[in-house]
């Protein structure tokens, strides 16, 4: 199997949080790249837009679902995570990249574990 074939197999859903820049824009173009279709959530809508432009295109099979998240409102947190696992069809890995709030993204974190 060649690289080319295997980025166009999906291999499950990541969702990423803080995605817009640094850490977490380069998690998603390492994860889209090896075949992941991914949902991504910051603050700055408008960054998040330029990831997905970048991944689309160089992996226009990715699906890139985006969202807007300020980790410091503990019901948006769990709004926006539910809103992304039904968009993308189900949540495989949540990686929370974002800054810290209070602890209203790690007891987001902790309850969807807690479904999974």
């Amino acid at each position: 199997m060649t690289v080319s074939n295997r980025s166009s197999q999906r291999r499950g859903t990541i969702v990423i949080t803080g995605a817009s820049s640094g850490l977490g824009a380069e998690m998603a173009r390492q994860f889209t790249a090896l075949g992941y279709d991914v949902g991504l959530a910051a603050r700055r809508l408008d960054r998040l837009e330029d990831v997905r432009a970048e991944i689309h295109a160089r992996h226009p099979d990715r699906i890139v679902e985006l969202a807007e998240l300020d980790v410091t409102d503990g019901a948006g947190v769990h709004a926006v995570i539910a809103d992304l696992d039904r968009r993308l069809g189900g949540i495989d890995r949540l990686v929370t990249n974002a800054g810290s709030g209070a602890g209203t993204l790690s007891d987001a974190v902790n309850s969807w574990a807690d479904r999974l």
